[in-house]
């Protein structure tokens, strides 16, 4: 595979990577990466990704387009070296999104990986009393779904905790989490709720706004 990629320009490999499958229908019209994502391939996207940052000379465009995909693999060397290669640029590659509208905070990321993203975010904030880590938790994909809502569906408790104990995060921000609600009209807690995810659930219950019923 990386032999192959070498041939290919910045410009050709993004073409590559965004075109859809079009035989398909719907969430089967996927691209490249979204079909080993479907398939649990990790390994093949962090090859993907790894071949990407360290030997093609890539563009702001090909890096914000495969950013998100970090968070799925949990790369953070690779996240940095992609902050660092964009600078200037912090904000649009944090906030980058898939083809299913989907931010690294929605690619199913671990705790730790969580951690990093948000410290990053507020590392790169324009000033003190907006921090763009607030911005992006709230940003929805194609479901409607913020980063709360997929760490709940995923029952992943530890991600879930991250976000809404982080310190930085703004008391608001963690409300309006907390209250949103998806196309299907479900709240994050709704949604651990329905998958049976009962750590989640329990955890989530002593994060709650005062009044329960505002996210039943």
């Amino acid at each position: 595979m990386n032999a192959a990629l070498k041939e290919l320009n910045t410009n050709q490999l993004l073409e590559i990577l965004q075109e859809r499958n079009l035989q398909g229908k719907g969430a089967f019209r996927r691209t490249a990466i979204g079909y080993h994502i479907q398939a649990k391939q990790a390994k093949v996207i962090n090859a993907i990704l790894e071949h990407i940052v360290n030997h093609i000379d890539a563009d702001d465009k090909l890096l914000k387009a495969v950013f998100p995909f970090t968070g799925w693999i949990n790369n953070v060397e690779l996240a940095e070296k992609m902050l660092k290669r964009l600078p200037d640029d912090a904000f649009e590659l944090l906030s980058s999104v898939t083809d299913k509208k989907a931010t690294a905070l929605h690619c199913f990321p671990s705790a730790n990986m969580i951690k990093f993203f948000l410290n990053q975010c507020i590392e790169h904030s324009r000033c003190e009393y907006h921090s763009i880590a607030d911005e992006i938790l709230l940003m929805k994909d194609e479901e409607g779904d913020n980063a709360l809502h997929v760490a709940c569906v995923m029952g992943n408790t530890e991600a879930m905790e991250a976000i809404l104990d982080h310190e930085k995060i703004k008391p608001e921000t963690k409300r309006e989490l907390l209250l949103d609600k998806n196309t299907n009209g479900y709240s994050a807690y709704n949604r651990a709720k329905l998958q049976g995810h009962t750590d989640t659930v329990n955890s989530m219950k002593k994060r709650l706004p005062q009044d329960p019923n505002d996210i039943k």
